[in-house]
Formats: structure tokens, sequence, C-alpha cells
């Protein structure tokens, strides 16, 4: 099979996005130079001379973040001066009701678009964004039918898993990502690669955000130490099949878990956030646009918000902007939330304005480049996966949270995490005596973070094996 690629076609069902990601365009680089009257730069990488194309330059792509992606793939890009892969993103949790998979593999696909590497998601058919896909039950749902119905879903779900594996064998530059793999994902794809030939195993790329203890499904299938056992019986015939986590804390722990290596990955930026914006002039707003759970602390917030209140001299020159976001199915919200949202409503000061709606994500991201800081008042989790942190950092706001709790993926020194309800109001009250002052730190605090973060760092890592694999088995077989 070696000297081109085999890939079947994919099937309707599953939704193509190389029309938002755009193929690589063959454009001679020094043609292009030379059009917009820029001289030819050559970026020195360790002992070899990497050409700087200026398509990868704008921001905020920058010359280090293409050389990081052309040094993973350097064989290739010697002799195509291009990266002719395809990530196919494979998330059956991607739906309404689970908004924080939708927006990873909107993050992830950004980040290729800038990169011309084409992607395809296949996800929930009705998720909002990648609506359409291969799987009719997002495993959510799955996990929480009745045991009798549970084994039929499982079933569904390895069917069509069955399908994507199948419609890439025997391909070298297409690779299967599935970027949050709970346990009953891990045996189902290991399964199924078990039962093709070595040869034929496409590059396959397993990530998580799910530590070895929480993971969903771990009881109902087989234990992680089995799985990465079968996983080192496969990659001994050929290597095909790797393992991420989304943090390095949490690489380290499921290499323990697996009894083999699990890499950290980067987690990809909010693109759509790297143009610098102000906060709106008057009050100092915090906002809160998470889900109403007690997983993202909504139920402290009225504690928070008196304790803020009772700690400014004067209330109203702050202003809370909570999101109660309505329940994905229609059905009507919890108790205990409609008790919370009666009781931020029922504050004296009347400083907190309720958003009873979904909010579209155009909207939604202008609404967090408006506010001066982020409301997560989550109590004492050691490694926290949240949506809004990591937006907040892309728009360099701060976010404030209780008791010693972190964020995945965010930068620590923009992480207030008070040990009290009152210690966290005296905070903003700190932060609102001079606005001026935060705003210009949240400046700032973009800038850095923009410079320092490298969308092509993800797909360097998912990259970097398998083209270093296929150029030890011979160049024609990449």
């Amino acid at each position: 099979m070696q000297g081109r690629d085999t890939t079947p076609p994919f099937t309707s069902t599953m939704r193509s996005a190389e029309t938002s990601a755009g193929a690589t365009t063959a454009v001679s680089p020094l043609a292009s130079i030379g059009a917009i009257g820029s001289p030819s730069r050559k970026l020195q990488m360790g002992t070899k001379n990497l050409s700087l194309d200026p398509v990868w330059s704008q921001p905020p792509i920058t010359d280090i973040e293409f050389a990081l992606l052309r040094n993973a793939a350097l064989p290739e890009i010697a002799r195509t001066n291009g990266l002719d892969h395809e990530i196919v993103i494979v998330d059956p949790s991607t739906s309404p009701a689970e908004p924080a998979h939708d927006d990873l593999c909107t993050r992830i696909c950004e980040c290729a678009k800038r990169l011309s590497l084409r992607t395809i998601v296949i996800g929930h058919r009705d998720s909002r964004e990648f609506g359409g896909g291969g799987f009719s039950r997002a495993l959510a749902e799955i996990a929480a039918m009745p045991d009798a119905q549970q084994a039929e879903a499982f079933a569904q779900l390895r069917e069509r898993v069955s399908w994507v594996i199948s419609a890439t064998r025997f391909s070298r530059k297409r690779h299967l990502f599935f970027p949050v793999c709970d346990a009953s994902l891990y045996a189902i794809v290991v399964e199924l690669l078990a039962q093709q030939p070595a040869a034929s195993r496409p590059f396959v790329h397993l990530a998580t955000w799910w530590d070895a203890e929480t993971m969903p499904n771990r009881q109902r299938f087989a234990a992680l130490e089995r799985i990465g056992s079968a996983i080192h019986q496969l990659n001994s015939e050929r290597t095909s099949t790797f393992l991420y986590a989304w943090t390095r804390p949490l690489a380290q722990r499921l290499s323990q878990a697996f009894g083999i290596p699990v890499v950290p990955l980067d987690t990809p930026p909010e693109i759509a956030l790297a143009a610098p914006t102000d906060a709106a002039p008057g009050r100092f707003t915090l906002g809160y646009f998470s889900a109403p759970t007690a997983k993202n602390g909504f139920h402290n917030l009225p504690a928070v918000i008196r304790a803020v209140n009772a700690a400014m001299p004067n209330p109203r020159q702050v202003r809370f902007v909570v999101q109660v976001r309505p329940n994905p199915s229609g059905a009507p919200l919890p108790d205990d939330v409609l008790t919370t949202r009666a009781a931020l409503a029922a504050l004296p000061e009347r400083n907190v304005s309720l958003i009873d709606d979904y909010l579209s994500r155009s909207v939604y991201l202008s609404a967090l480049q408006q506010v001066d800081a982020v409301l997560l008042p989550v109590e004492g989790l050691a490694e926290h996966h949240s949506v809004l942190a990591l937006h907040a950092m892309a728009a360099g706001k701060v976010v404030l949270t209780l008791g010693g709790t972190t964020f995945a993926g965010t930068v620590r020194n923009r992480v207030v995490s008070c040990p009290s309800v009152e210690a966290l109001g005296d905070a903003v009250r700190r932060l609102a005596e001079d606005p001026n002052a935060s705003r210009t730190a949240a400046r700032l605090a973009r800038t850095t973070y923009w410079s320092s973060v490298r969308p092509s760092r993800l797909f360097a890592q998912l990259l970097y094996g398998p083209l270093i694999i296929g150029g030890a088995e011979g160049g024609s077989s990449v």
C-alpha cells in the first residue's frame, strides 16, 4: 500500500468541514513574498533552515509557531512545501446538552483553518455546531439509560465507530482524533483496531480530560490497565495508536493508570478572542456565563455577591451579569437552580442582571470581552475543566474562584482562588477600586497570552509521531 493514499470516501453521515478549513493551496512561497514586497526570511532552528511563508505569519501565527509545525513535519514539507493531512475529530458527546464538547471541536477546527489543515467533525446528529454527524445518542445520554437499554446503545455506538475506522483503513494522511474519551470509547476503539490487520490500521489519537477515578463507564468496561496493555500489543505490531491528556498532571496520572505513556496536549485557544478589545466603561462588571450547576459553583453566587456588596463602600460600583442557561431539552430547570435564581433576583442592591436565555456563540464572546472579570465560584477542585475559564484567558480576563480550585489550561497568575466567600468579596473590592488599572492589566495579560500560545502546537504534537514513523517506514508511505 505504499506510494499512495487509499483512503475510501466518507459516507454521507459524516459532515465535512473542508469548505471552512480550506485545502492547502500550492502557491510558491517566493512568489507570495515577492507579491507583498517583503524579503525572503529564514528561521534557524537546530541545524535546519526553515523557510517562512508569510501566510503563516498572520497574527496570532508567529515565526516560531510555523517552525514548530514545519519541524515536526519536515520530511513531507521538504517534498511538497505543505501538509496534505486531514484531522477527523470523532466525538460522540457533541450535543446541545454538552456545549463544552462543541466548543472544543470549534477551537480545534479554527486552529486547523489558520494552518490550512482540513478537518472533519463526526459528532451527535443534533449538536448545535456539528449536526448531521454519525451518532444518534451522546455518551452522557447512554450512561443515564437503564442497564437493559445500555447494551443496545453501546452496540450502536460501536457500529458507528466501526464505520469511521473502516473508512480510514490504509490511510497515512487521515488521522482519527477522539478528543474526549471515556472508558467505553477507549475499549470500543481498541477492540475494533485489534480486529484489523496491522498494515491497515489508521493513525488513531485518543485524548481525554477525565481522570482515571472519575472517568464515565469505567465500571462497565475493562480497567484502564487492561486497555493500556491492549494498546501496547497493537503498537508492538505497528505503532499507530497514541494516548493524550489535556493537561500535563493528568497525563502523568493516566500514564500510571494505563501503564503506557500518555502525552500532554496543549489546549487549543479561542481564535475569535485574539483581537484586542476593551471592557465596557462604567461600573466594574463581573460575568458568570457557565451552566447553572453545582459543579460550576452556581449555587454559591448569592453568597459571593452578598460578600462583595458588603465589602464595597458603594455596591452600585459593581455589576454582576449572570446567565441562567435554560435546559437544552426544553425541560424546566431544577428546583435548586430556580431557588438560586430567585435569591439573585431578590438581592436588595439590585446590581445583578440575569440572562434567561441561551447566548449564541458570537453574543457570548462579545459579552465576555465586555466584562472586567469572570466569576466561577467553584470550590476545592484540583483541576476543573471550564470552557469559560479558557475563554477568559484568551480575552485577558481574570478568573475569580474559591477554595484552591485550578482550571486546566489556564495561566496561573490570572486565576484568583480565594479561601472563603469573604476573601473573594475583598478581592473584588480591590479590583473595583481602580478599574482602569484592572483593565490595563487585562490588556497586558491578553497580549502576553497570545505572544506565548501557539495554535499549531496541538497539530505538531498529533502529527509528529506518525510522520516520524512514516519516515522510518519509507518516505512514500507518508
